[in-house]
């Protein structure tokens, strides 16, 4: 009796096709990433970017590459873990090389300047790269311009400069930002006395 012929592997597919998979998964969970932190789930939004950081499936999609750490540094600000954010940062200035500034740049710079104390120059940044805020979508948009009226108000500015910039802030849900004020107190508290936080 004839012994059975070894059953033959399936072929695996070729490396374009594993590496265009694998961007795809990858920008997906970068998507989901994004998803999680406008609803103001970080510890999740963190989770999901750092393991498409360490699968490096984003390095055959520039674009998407280069922004990933300043989305880290975001999370990380959002925690209020600084040494971390500033890592990222770094990470970032490495990845962009002399390219444009990409998605989250300037967020990221604004957060860690304004977390440092150093909200002057939050103010001079956004003032000077409006441009930028303003092309670089809803979500991060809206983050900055609360990061302004914040660093507004630490700076004293008059009440009619600080009620424009809420204004271009609005129309936004009460508690929507409020998981930024949780570990950053002063934030938390500007929240609730300009009726932003669900505690207002």
């Amino acid at each position: 009796m004839r012994g059975a012929s070894p059953r033959r592997r399936p072929a695996s597919p070729p490396r374009p096709a594993r590496r265009r998979a694998t961007g795809t998964l990858a920008l997906s969970g970068y998507n989901l990433a994004l998803t999680a932190l406008a609803q103001g789930d970080v510890a999740r939004a963190l989770c999901l970017a750092g393991t498409v950081e360490t699968s490096r499936g984003l390095s055959g999609a520039s674009t998407w590459n280069r922004a990933l750490p300043y989305f880290l540094s975001v999370c990380y600000s959002a925690r209020g873990e600084l040494e971390a954010a500033n890592r990222w940062l770094e990470t970032g200035r490495v990845r962009r090389g002399s390219g444009p500034a990409p998605l989250y740049c300037l967020l990221a710079e604004c957060l860690v300047l304004c977390r440092e104390g150093q909200t002057a120059s939050v103010v001079q940044e956004l003032k000077q790269r409006w441009g930028e805020a303003e092309s670089s979508g809803r979500f991060a948009l809206r983050l900055s311009q609360l990061v302004r009226a914040f660093a507004l108000e630490q700076l004293g500015k008059p009440e009619r400069e600080l009620s424009a910039a809420l204004a271009a802030l609005r129309p936004v849900e009460r508690g929507e930002l409020d998981y930024l004020g949780l570990h950053w107190p002063a934030l938390g508290d500007f929240l609730r006395r300009r009726g932003l936080s669900a505690g207002a």
